[in-house]
């Protein structure tokens, strides 16, 4: 794996982006062909703190895969404590992953059966088509999209199944500027432990980027979930809905570039002109640079793919 522009990372305090423990992330970034003790053994050489690589992938999001990358190059290369944190991390990380699966495929139900179309986004489905294991990606909330039209309907919905929204105590002026800026509410179940973020707008107000939304719910497709197939946004439409979102938040956790990474992956027959096309369609005048943040993070971890 050769990847570049690693000063587009934030720092942590005290971990150089090019210090030992965040090059280890990298590895974990990487397909399973980078996971070997040839590639792993020079960087433990060099002195790496496992407390730190564990806080560092928890902050970008990648613990799951750092767990992978150990057991792939053996258990022995790190301490015990840190390999029973990661097996303990995995054991839970895996019944949540599983629960909140189960907790969208049950909400999808209701929503259908009161005649709401509801798109799950990230999270569950996600994992499910770019990694092929809801255990391998680390998220911590559900994303449901719906149609403007829907959401009294939708919010109302969520509202009887015990859910609140995170935020309560907004002036009505508040709240339309909220639902200006954002598309979307936050809600939290009564037990606090499944959040859902609904949204009935995807793309940022004001994000120079636009997309008909008309387009995305004409071209889903289906994914398997917990035994029951869901569907959601094509793998295409996904790629650059997550490259907006990665461009929003300026890049700064390295589990949106592997989520990217991982979908292309997955789907090696993609066709790329379209892509670019609809990419260059949907930012006008000004394509460039959303062309660039389309494909520049599959250019950090496969320089060609970006060609």
């Amino acid at each position: 794996m050769n990847l570049v522009g690693l000063d587009r990372f934030p720092e942590t305090p005290g971990v150089s982006a090019a210090g030992p423990e965040f090059r280890l992330l990298l590895l974990c970034a990487g397909d399973a062909g980078s996971h070997s003790r040839a590639r792993i053994e020079p960087i433990l050489k060099e002195g790496v703190d496992w407390d730190r690589v564990v806080h560092l992938a928890d902050d970008h999001g990648v613990l799951p895969l750092l767990a992978q990358l150990v057991d792939a190059v053996g258990a022995e290369v790190v301490p015990p404590s840190t390999r029973d944190r990661l097996r303990d991390y995995v054991r839970a990380s895996g019944l949540r992953s599983r629960m909140l699966a189960l907790e969208l495929v049950r909400l999808l139900d209701l929503f259908e059966a009161r005649g709401i179309a509801a798109i799950p986004h990230k999270g569950p489905v996600l994992a499910a088509m770019a990694y092929g294991r809801l255990d391998l990606r680390q998220y911590r909330d559900l994303d449901v999209v719906v149609r403007e039209a829907d959401l009294a309907a939708a919010t109302r919905l969520l509202e009887d199944q015990g859910y609140h929204l995170v935020t309560r105590r907004l002036t009505p002026a508040q709240k339309r500027l909220h639902n200006r800026s954002t598309g979307q509410y936050e809600y939290v179940s009564a037990d606090a432990l499944v959040h859902v973020d609904l949204h009935w707008s995807i793309v940022p107000r004001g994000f120079p980027f636009k997309i008909a939304h008309d387009r995305l719910w004409s071209a889903l497709e289906p994914v398997s979930l917990e035994g029951k197939t869901v569907k959601t946004f094509s793998v295409e439409d996904l790629l650059q809905l997550l490259s907006v979102h990665g461009t929003k938040d300026s890049w700064c956790r390295l589990v949106w570039v592997c989520d990217i990474d991982r979908l292309v992956r997955s789907r090696p027959r993609l066709d790329w002109h379209a892509i670019l096309s609809t990419a260059i369609a949907r930012r006008g005048s000004r394509s460039s640079a959303m062309s660039t943040a389309t494909f520049s993070p599959r250019a950090w971890l496969c320089p060609s793919a970006g060609r």
